[in-house]
């Protein structure tokens, strides 16, 4: 476990600055801090001008994003469209810098029954639409990424129940634009975060979780509940034990206001190096997400490639939208295999190398 990405990680988050461990020292670990979006830390915490163009650079970005995210509430205030943001850019302002929380792209929610109209306005101003899945659309303007969705869990996701009506989490704003409840946005993030795990994630919502659990308003019997509702003890006592070790955090005291046991999970270490080896979306060169979540499925190898093949046909209406016309559905299968053969080739083969074991994570709650 390299602890001088987790030093600087911490005093990221926690505002402060730290001696510079040399070039040679860097050189180690940079590969690691660029996978988990880190390099904006640098200078902050550093404070070595050599890096402030990293600084600058994601400053540039964040700027960008929050142009964008201005343009999205016009659009949507100007249609009368209810939308709330998620993830990074609902909870950027608790970072000491805003721009320390990077982001990848804006993510937003609508209702089901508004997800078509909230679709056509963005294609209507200049956001192409360029992948579908269950629950959202992405779409790119600028450059930047958006992904929109009408739903927040699948419904084969583990916490499901509790955000099967988005709009019944919110606050009580009169306005356009909403706001989820921080304690459900926690466990939202929680969640998330668990489900990605499988894959392979970064150490980022850790940071996410921390500054949420600082300065968020929590309401600890109902994080209790929800925790309790799905049985999430275990992985909850891995996130704490993380926050612990990284943050210093007093988990213990955490887990007396929500009536759970915590105990420190003894291979945490092995844990955190699982995080900072698999990139901050799973992508790091010493992870391989497709083999991960092949391991940690239900299905044996055949099954697990034929779902990636013959996706469910409304997906695939979304996905392909010519195979709407039934006689068309064929050609689109066809499409999406040879994409995958060109696309995902290697991620595929690893599968088929690769033997069935979920043990290391259920060590930490997860994959029960």
């Amino acid at each position: 476990m390299n602890r001088e990405v987790l030093r600087l990680f911490k005093a990221g988050i926690t505002g402060k600055n730290l001696p510079y461990i040399g070039d040679s020292k860097l050189k180690e670990i940079i590969e690691i801090i660029k996978e988990q979006s880190l390099l904006p830390y640098l200078y902050n915490v550093y404070l070595e001008d050599k890096f402030k163009k990293f600084d600058i650079q994601y400053s540039i970005i964040f700027d960008k994003f929050l142009a964008l995210k201005d343009e999205i509430i016009r659009l949507f205030t100007e249609s009368n469209i209810p939308f709330y943001f998620i993830k990074g850019m609902e909870i950027y302002s608790l970072y000491p810098k805003p721009s320390l929380r990077t982001l990848g792209d804006i993510d937003l929610i609508v209702t089901s029954k508004d997800y078509k109209k909230a679709k056509e306005i963005l294609t209507n101003n200049g956001f192409t639409i360029f992948n579908i899945a269950k629950h959202h659309a992405e779409f790119k303007k600028n450059g930047l990424i958006v992904e929109l969705h009408h739903t927040l869990l699948s419904k084969d996701d583990v916490g499901n129940s509790s955000f099967k009506n988005p709009f019944n989490i919110i606050d009580e704003s009169s306005s356009v634009q909403k706001h989820m409840i921080q304690t459900y946005h926690l466990y939202y993030i929680l969640l998330h975060y668990y489900k990605h795990l499988l894959r392979g994630a970064g150490i980022r919502p850790l940071g996410d979780i921390y500054l949420l659990l600082l300065k968020g308003k929590i309401d600890y019997d109902l994080l209790a509940y929800l925790i309790q509702e799905d049985d999430l003890q275990e992985f909850l006592n891995t996130i704490l034990s993380c926050l612990e070790e990284i943050f210093d955090f007093n988990s213990q005291a955490l887990a007396k206001k929500i009536n759970i046991i915590y105990k420190k999970n003894p291979d945490i270490d092995q844990f955190i190096e699982y995080l900072l080896n698999s990139g901050i979306h799973g992508n790091g060169k010493n992870n391989s997400p497709t083999k991960n979540e092949f391991k940690n499925s239900k299905d044996n190898k055949f099954v697990f490639l034929l779902k990636k093949i013959f996706l469910p046909f409304s997906l695939m209406k979304e996905k392909y939208p010519y195979s709407k016309t039934i006689i068309l559905l064929p050609f689109a299968y066809i499409h999406h295999f040879f994409s995958l053969l060109f696309n995902k080739r290697k991620k595929l083969e690893t599968v088929l190398e690769s033997k069935k074991d979920n043990s290391f994570l259920k060590k930490f709650g997860l994959n029960k």
